[in-house]
């Protein structure tokens, strides 16, 4: 996804009954979500593009984060919104598909769909990832390196000295068990869910997936990505997303 821009955005649009919240992944931004957000407002949605505590600023101030303030920002998000309009429609990618779930949970009153991208139920970190992340660690990417370059634009913390990634130790070990918790709640969602998943993902395991299937009992569809990755969406496909996400929105919560 693409854009260079580190802060929380979002747009009102008057008369509109539908806002849309967009939740990005540990250690990423609101960024990922600059075309997601102009394809909401096309459809004639609010869209609120948020920033997780410790997102936006140092290595430190991450380190210094936690899950349950990441889980208090979405939901203040909510409590917000759901005052002023009468659906709620949650985009997650990565851990942010998580913390929509869960968002979900509370608020079943209000949110009425979830789009949820490489999200992950099953973890299988593939090597290239890890280097990729250490080249970025590292400050060696190169510029046709396209793995690490987009893991890179991706990021939404500033970078520091290796001594620095092992405070952050304890924000992965919260992601995982997040990861573990959710596998349980999926059953739990009872409102229209558009899953987008690639093929060539180097974190989420296609078994995630798997169990969406087998235990959403409504899943919408299950958007299949030939070649995009993680965080590298290939340009033809990233068109079919947004065209897919604006007809599911549509179709959920504007008839």
């Amino acid at each position: 996804m693409e854009g260079k821009l580190e802060h929380p955005f979002c747009y009102e649009k008057k008369g509109a009954t539908t806002m849309v919240i967009m939740i990005h992944g540990i250690l990423e931004s609101p960024r990922q979500f600059l075309r997601f957000a102009q394809a909401m407002k096309e459809v004639g949605c609010s869209y609120d593009v948020i920033s997780l505590p410790g997102h936006g600023g140092t290595g430190e101030e991450f380190a210094k984060s936690n899950r349950a303030q990441w889980e208090r920002e979405v939901q203040r998000k909510v409590k917000c919104y759901k005052t002023r309009y009468s659906d709620i429609v949650l985009i997650g990618h990565s851990m942010g598909g998580l913390l929509a779930m869960q968002a979900y949970e509370w608020n079943t009153d209000v949110v009425k769909s979830l789009i949820l991208i490489a999200t992950p139920l099953r973890v299988r970190v593939k090597p290239h990832m890890v280097l990729d992340g250490w080249k970025v660690i590292m400050h060696h990417v190169e510029q046709d390196d396209l793995g690490a370059f987009y893991a890179r634009e991706a990021i939404g913390v500033g970078r520091g000295s290796v001594g620095l990634y092992y405070k952050w130790i304890p924000r992965y070990l919260e992601l995982f068990a997040m990861v573990r918790q959710a596998r349980k709640r999926v059953s739990n969602i009872k409102v229209p869910v558009l899953v987008i998943q690639s093929k060539r993902d180097e974190f989420v395991s296609k078994g995630s997936v798997y169990l969406f299937e087998k235990k959403l009992p409504r899943i919408e569809r299950i958007l299949w990505l030939k070649h995009s990755r993680h965080f590298r969406y290939d340009g033809e496909e990233l068109s079919g997303i947004l065209k897919e996400c604006k007809r599911f929105v549509r179709h959920t919560v504007i008839q």
